[in-house]
């Protein structure tokens, strides 16, 4: 007697889930860590250890990014699309990403952003990590709460006109 094959109900393991979860805590506590209330209150006692564990922290998340984003598109494009939850983060982290990027380069010595620029993308890197955090507390209790929070089975076939 042969099974019937159920289609997936989830494009990523326990592992992978694990790791995101982990990593964007501590990315976004050592990225608080960075403001200055932060260290005029006396609620950290900053010795560049933050900046050392966000540096980590983002690199495992812009990797878990790219294999999430290949594994989607390989795999779970036909299967699954984005909630509105999960577009929300996903925007959210693509945001964050880039305006990571950029203050990451700002560092660098040829690399000058100053001014209102500059500004801005502190203020946007700042407010969509903060952003984040009740999204993703939304999406905790959505998935306590049994529904889909970033990716939902497509109930019919997406049919693409002929080009």
């Amino acid at each position: 007697m042969m099974r019937s094959q159920r289609p997936p109900t989830r494009l990523f393991s326990g592992m992978f889930s694990a790791f995101w979860v982990v990593a964007l805590l501590v990315a976004t506590l050592s990225g608080l860590a960075h403001l200055p209330v932060a260290v005029r209150y006396s609620l950290i006692n900053i010795d560049n250890q933050a900046t050392v564990w966000h540096y980590y922290a983002v690199a495992l998340l812009l990797m878990l990014e790219t294999y999430a984003v290949i594994i989607w598109w390989a795999q779970g494009r036909g299967m699954f699309s984005f909630t509105r939850c999960g577009t929300i983060r996903t925007t959210l982290l693509a945001i964050l990403s880039v305006t990571g990027l950029i203050l990451m380069l700002h560092n660098l010595p040829d690399v000058a952003v100053f001014g209102r620029a500059y500004s801005a993308i502190k203020l946007c890197h700042l407010f969509s990590g903060l952003l984040l955090v009740p999204i993703l507390l939304v999406q905790c209790c959505l998935r306590l709460a049994g529904k889909p929070s970033a990716l939902k089975t497509c109930t019919a076939k997406k049919t693409h006109p002929p080009a």
